[in-house]
């Protein structure tokens, strides 16, 4: 969870894994000695685990009901191949778009590709196969290989390889 944070925030590992186990070992600290404290006062470990767990639950059950919104966790969770807003509802800047999409675009733009080519194109270059961009955008495989086989003949290139070296050479130039 906390390595899915860094990629999506962009943060510093070092911070978010420091803040992240820090906060861990703090709340484990506290409820061992929390339990450890009450156990020794009424002798019903038990019924006061039963009681902690139920607590806990509530807490969570509260915190993603009233404290988070849907829109926050889904932001959380946005994909990075799609745009954030300047400044979302967590303070989370806006994330740029990569060099190597940005190229991809630049490319698409120039050589004329269709809308539908460009989406294509982007996770080509990025090396999915037809499959897996089919089941992503709900195509069938046989027009995700007609919009390839369509941007191999615009671009020049016959394969993936020589796809990504295209690439690869506008995004050194």
């Amino acid at each position: 969870m906390l390595a899915y944070l860094v990629f999506q925030a962009e943060a510093g590992a070092l911070q978010v894994f420091g803040f992240g186990n820090a906060a861990l070992s703090g709340g484990t600290a506290l409820a061992s000695f929390t339990i450890m404290a009450l156990d020794i006062t009424s002798g019903t470990y038990d019924d006061i685990m039963r009681a902690a767990l139920i607590v806990l639950g509530v807490i969570v059950l509260v915190d993603l009901m009233f404290v988070f919104s849907e829109k926050q966790i889904n932001e959380l969770l946005v994909p990075l191949d799609q745009p954030r807003k300047a400044q979302d509802t967590l303070g989370i800047p806006e994330r740029q778009p990569k060099q190597w999409v940005l190229t991809c675009k630049a490319i698409a733009e120039a050589q004329g590709l269709s809308e539908r080519e460009r989406e294509v194109f982007v996770a080509l270059a990025r090396g999915k196969t037809a499959q897996e961009i089919a089941d992503r955008d709900v195509l069938s495989v046989y027009t995700v290989r007609a919009h390839i086989r369509s941007i191999y003949a615009k671009l020049d290139v016959h394969s993936k390889k020589e796809l990504v070296e295209f690439v690869e050479a506008r995004l050194n130039d």
